[in-house]
């Protein structure tokens, strides 16, 4: 296997009332295995690996990955910080296959499906139709999961009684917008399954939750 990537950062640290860090990745990670630590030749037809077979991307193979984090303390307040989390990543990629067949006759039932555009559809119990589409290049890991975006953020104010007593409030609100991350491990690639490429799990919808805090 091998990894390349390029990482850029940005950081600005407290003064004037806030800070800030970006960070951004662009990488690659490619070979003949899934790089998992559990190397297997998928196509290997009596003495002949055939590893070329097994080229692409690795599981951990993340092309994009960016966050954000920054707090403001607002001037003139006298106490009130707003702070954020912004995290957006591509998807990991996955392998698009029909374990009913075996179409090398290797004993293996892992036969990549060609390249192409496939899709599913799932009907939910109030009557609503929701269409899958991916797209896949071939091969091993030839399509991707569904990417994750995420933005999280907090509302604080912190006052002081006396010099040895203080109460803050907090509002957070966590994926804010609310947009449906599917995740990943509820979603398969496997055409002989009959929730083929339709994900039956996601990550927790917008969260929002109020704090009270009393320090003495």
């Amino acid at each position: 296997t091998s990894y390349d990537a390029l990482q850029l950062s940005l950081d600005k640290r407290y003064s004037r009332g806030f800070q800030l860090k970006a960070s951004y990745t662009l990488s690659r990670g490619h070979g003949n295995t899934s790089g998992d630590g559990v190397p297997t030749a998928n196509f290997q037809t009596q003495d002949s690996l055939n590893l070329g077979f097994n080229e692409g991307p690795t599981g951990f193979d993340r092309r994009h990955n960016f966050v954000f984090s920054g707090l403001w303390r607002v001037p003139k307040t006298r106490g009130f910080i707003v702070s954020t989390i912004v995290r957006a990543l591509s998807g990991t990629p996955f392998t698009l296959q029909d374990t009913r067949f075996d179409v090398d006759r290797n004993g293996l039932l892992f036969d990549p499906l060609p390249a192409g555009t496939y899709n599913a559809s799932r009907t939910f119990p109030n009557g609503e139709t929701l269409a899958f589409d991916v797209e896949n290049l071939g091969g091993r890991n030839g399509a991707r999961f569904p990417g994750f975006f995420g933005v999280d953020l907090r509302l604080a104010y912190k006052f002081n009684f006396t010099e040895h007593v203080n109460a803050g409030f907090t509002f957070e609100a966590f994926n804010l917008t609310n947009r449906t991350n599917y995740d990943e491990l509820f979603i398969t690639g496997d055409a002989s399954s009959p929730s083929f490429l339709i994900p039956l799990g996601a990550k927790p919808r917008r969260t929002l939750q109020l704090g009270f805090r009393l320090g003495f």
